[in-house]
């Protein structure tokens, strides 16, 4: 059960976030939302998703890009809490990375998300940072931020 996977699995999932080959990253995210449905939100949010927003931070470009790939995979399937609590804050504090690559692919998952927040906030919050996006140095980056 949920103790089982804590104790044994959860932090080898994680890591598979965290693989050099893209299709064990890829089949990562497609577990971590299966667990998160599995398990439920309450567990998710508790034991799981801080561990992969934390994936964020990686010197790796390639593993904030699975970052953003994750909460794209998770936004359908948390609660409003976690989307504005956890999954929000990640992606926008992910808009000036040194990536252009991961500049843009904020830009792709905030659009992603506007469908499924609050107008207010996506005024607010949402909107202000697309701007930026659209004015950044990058051509790929302005370009996905329209």
């Amino acid at each position: 059960g949920v103790a089982f996977f804590e104790e044994k699995l959860c932090a080898m999932c994680v890591r598979w976030l965290q693989d050099c080959v893209y299709t064990i990253r890829e089949s990562a995210i497609a577990n971590v939302r299966k667990l998160t449905e599995l398990f439920g939100l309450e567990w998710a949010a508790a034991h799981l998703i801080p561990k992969v927003m934390a994936t964020r931070q990686s010197s790796n470009y390639l593993f904030r890009l699975t970052a953003l790939s994750t909460v794209s995979s998770l936004a359908t399937v948390v609660g409003s809490d976690v989307l504005y609590g956890s999954l929000l804050p990640a992606v926008l504090g992910m808009v000036s990375d040194a990536v252009p690559n991961v500049r843009f692919n904020v830009a792709k998952t905030l659009q992603m998300l506007v469908p499924l927040l609050e107008p207010g906030l996506v005024a607010s919050q949402v909107k202000p940072k697309l701007l930026e996006l659209s004015e950044d140095h990058d051509k790929d980056v302005q370009y996905f931020a329209q």
